[in-house]
């Protein structure tokens, strides 16, 4: 049976907790943002045409594309600075919602909004495991990342003999279920979010 661990378990049983249905990665400090703007500048090219007897040399005006990178990491203010758009504030946003006000912003500059977005460095999130007295952080990025993915990864697995119980730290609440229990047919296979604390106990 899964059961809340906290000090009113005893009256209020509550279950393993529900996978999310939908995750986005809200950015935080630490992570770093990469931004590629295709703009458009005027150049003027000269033009030597022949003719008899003489060289007329005259310009015209032409546009080429330029592409500039930018890279930003956002700082301790939640904010993160990108050429030709300014400083933004990032804390808490999606990469979505980044990328709207961006192109918001290059709209209102008169600049077509010709750009590329990305996250370079995932540093914000990270979740933390202890398998028995050994510790370890997990960063997390853009891609769900199940509490079955972090126990393959660390090679927890079951022992003839041996009883093994994972215990998740998440808000303030604490739930616990034996590793069998984990890989039955019934169990949830939760996301892991940022700041859960995953116990491995044999």
């Amino acid at each position: 049976r899964l059961i809340e661990n906290n000090r009113s378990f005893r009256k209020k049983a509550n279950t393993w907790p529900k996978r999310n249905v939908e995750r986005k990665y809200q950015l935080g400090i630490g992570d770093t943002l990469a931004l590629t703007l295709i703009k458009k500048t005027k150049s003027n090219q000269k033009i030597a045409p022949g003719v008899e007897n003489q060289n007329v040399i005259f310009t015209a005006p032409q546009q080429t594309d330029e592409t500039i990178n930018s890279t930003g990491r956002i700082g301790s203010d939640g904010s993160v600075l990108l050429l030709e758009v300014g400083r933004l504030e990032a804390t808490g946003k999606s990469l979505n919602e980044l990328r709207s006000e961006v192109r918001n912003i290059l709209i209102r500059n008169g600049v077509s909004p010709r750009f590329q977005l990305e996250i370079a460095e995932f540093k914000s999130q990270k979740a933390y495991l202890t398998v028995n007295t050994t510790s370890t952080v997990i960063n997390l990025n853009d891609q769900i990342t199940t509490l079955k993915d972090i126990l393959t990864s660390a090679n927890v697995g079951f022992q003839p003999g041996v009883i093994t119980r994972i215990r998740l730290n998440r808000d303030g609440k604490k739930f616990s279920i034996l590793l069998r229990d984990l890989y039955s047919d019934k169990a949830t296979n939760i996301d892991v979010q940022s700041h859960d604390h995953i116990f491995i106990e044999d």
